[in-house]
């Protein structure tokens, strides 16, 4: 959260008091945290961003599938800006291997699972592990060992996907110098010495219409705000299957 054009705010005093209720009438407040706590990937903090990290740690019991929470932000200064989210349902995983926690297997792998309700788009990432002997042999030098490649499917019903067919490598990888010879090799599938962790999440509508926005515009990128008031922005939520894939018996707790 950043507040601007408002007078007498303290630059190195609390800006804003952020809240989120659930519908049992729990109810916590975010404290102010480091930049990291609010960055996904590994992007790193940029010191000009005049916006504030609020965090906090919940019991998994304050948010549940398909629960409807509400975001409060008071400004110093006066004002609120609020919205609320509906949890996507919770979902099941059928293939690979629904009834376990790890799956053996090797090449081409389906996911399957069972529809969210509430679900507007999924994402499916799959975190390789143990990839860097391939690519030695392919004469990439000092290789990293992982990788992340990730599917997108795009309604509540769409609820398959196909690795490595419908997989693309995630956008730090381009970062590397040797995007072509991981790509050959993602694209042999799953190799017997690899394990896997994926992770297939169901994102509700709000965040789903933030970063999918509307068509070109020259002053950027459109984005469509869940927040209402005071000030504007996103209030969104997703629930994630986790599941473990090795390529050997070995890779399986």
């Amino acid at each position: 959260h950043g507040s601007v054009g408002i007078p007498g705010i303290d630059p190195d005093g609390p800006e804003a008091v952020v809240r989120v209720l659930a519908e049992s009438g729990a109810e916590v407040t975010l404290a102010e945290a480091a930049d990291e706590e609010c960055i996904v990937g590994d992007a790193p903090p940029d010191p000009a961003d005049p916006r504030r990290c609020y965090a906090t740690t919940v019991d998994p019991s304050f948010v549940q599938p398909s629960d409807r929470l509400v975001l409060q932000v008071d400004v110093v200064g006066g004002g609120r800006i609020e919205g609320g989210t509906l949890v996507p349902a919770a979902f099941e995983l059928i293939q690979p291997n629904g009834d376990g926690v790890c799956t053996v297997a090797t090449g081409a792998l389906d996911f399957i699972w069972t529809q969210s309700e509430g679900t507007w788009y999924y994402v499916t990432s799959i975190e390789l592990s143990g990839i860097a002997p391939d690519l030695l042999s392919l004469g990439v030098r000092d290789p990293a060992d992982s990788a992340i490649v990730s599917a997108i499917a795009v309604s509540e019903n769409d609820t398959v996907v196909t690795y490595p067919d419908d997989f693309f490598l995630d956008v730090y990888s381009d970062d590397l110098g040797y995007t072509s010879e991981l790509n050959a090799l993602i694209g042999e599938g799953m190799q017997p010495h690899w394990v896997a962790s994926a992770y297939i999440t169901g994102i509700d509508r709000n965040y789903t219409n933030w970063v999918r926005g509307g068509g070109f515009h020259p002053s950027g990128t459109i984005r469509i705000p869940s927040l209402r008031g005071a000030g504007t922005g996103v209030f969104g939520s997703s629930v994630v299957l986790e599941h473990r894939i090795a390529g050997s018996a070995s890779g399986c707790p």
